[in-house]
């Protein structure tokens, strides 16, 4: 039986790897929720609102460059972790935390083919209504720099 508040499961037989989703996904499905974490499996939801709760859900995200550049993506809602953009090569994941150090950050860069200036700091925001959260919060992801 579903709960409610996770959404209706909308395709029995829709069940995606979190490294097989594709922008094309988040399309349809905005709210992906993460039944198996360890396998790291979710199934697409009807939600529009997302309570801010200690739920895995992972939701569509339009990520902006420093270089004001727009991609999609996702990521965990609930505590802001799991950071992931597609490109056209695939999906590129970026952190799991609102930081990232600086030997990924070059990695990061040469799969985007711009310099780490241009990338970072990057700036997140969920597609969809997160309940119980303001829309001023500095959704940022930055590069740690070496000492």
């Amino acid at each position: 039986m579903k709960s409610k508040k996770r959404g209706q499961l909308l395709d029995s037989v829709i069940r995606k790897s979190l490294k097989d989703l594709k922008e094309k996904d988040f399309e349809k499905h905005l709210v992906w929720y993460v039944f198996d974490r360890v396998e790291e499996k979710a199934y697409p939801t009807d939600l529009t609102i997302v309570p801010m709760e200690d739920e895995p859900y992972i939701v569509k995200s339009i990520y902006t460059l420093n270089d004001g550049s727009e991609y999609y993506g996702f990521f965990y809602i609930y505590d802001h972790t799991g950071f992931v953009i597609f490109l056209n090569c695939g999906q590129v994941y970026i952190s799991d935390y609102k930081s990232c150090n600086y030997d990924r950050a070059k990695e990061i860069s040469l799969k985007f083919g711009k310099n780490i200036n241009s990338i970072f700091p990057i700036k997140y925001q969920p597609i969809v209504k997160i309940k119980g959260t303001s829309s001023k919060e500095d959704n940022r992801i930055v590069v740690e720099m070496r000492k």
